[in-house]
């Protein structure tokens, strides 16, 4: 299921910084809408049917788009190494630009307070212009997200993690 979390708000605006948020979203959704942010971003969750991470089969329980599109900022920390299981990414990047009308409780409720048995990340799905199914890359929380409200943006410390392949399937080999 895919759902855009913008859509709830605790309180109307309190002042122009916040009545400018909605302006920043259509402006970047433009940039999506002409091409120029050629992924996807989605915040996944799947739970473990062994009652903890790692533990049993993961299942998909819910993939949720932030839209629009946020950026993705990356660090001279990410590296890629080969390994028995493939190419494995390692390191950090920075998401920025994430709507700044999601609330604190709404990214909180993403990134914090998760359950034992449940595994939450950020999945970036690259371009797919060339007819292939996209290239998913993906990425654990290492922060609480911060408001950046002269930006108009919320950013979001992220560390490479788990991932599915391209059919979307666990990879459980890249398991931490």
């Amino acid at each position: 299921m895919t759902k855009d979390l913008s859509e709830s708000r605790a309180r109307p605006p309190a002042n122009v910084v916040e009545r400018l948020g909605p302006v920043a979203d259509r402006l970047r959704a433009v940039r999506d809408r002409v091409g120029l942010t050629p992924w996807r971003t989605f915040v996944v969750a799947y739970k473990w049917s062994g009652g903890a991470r790692g533990r049993g089969e993961p299942l998909l329980e819910k993939e949720t788009e932030l839209l629009p599109r946020p950026a993705l900022v990356t660090a001279a920390g990410l590296r890629v190494a080969p390994s028995s299981g493939g190419i494995v990414a390692s390191g950090t990047v920075r998401l920025v630009e994430i709507s700044p009308r999601y609330t604190e409780d709404n990214l909180d409720l993403l990134f914090q307070d998760v359950p034992e048995d449940v595994e939450i990340f950020v999945e970036m799905h690259l371009d797919a212009r060339d007819g292939r199914t996209p290239e998913r890359c993906a990425f654990r929380p290492a922060s609480k997200p911060n408001r950046d409200a002269g930006k108009l943006q919320w950013t979001l410390e992220l560390r490479a993690g788990s991932e599915r392949t391209r059919e979307g399937q666990r990879r459980t080999w890249s398991r931490e």
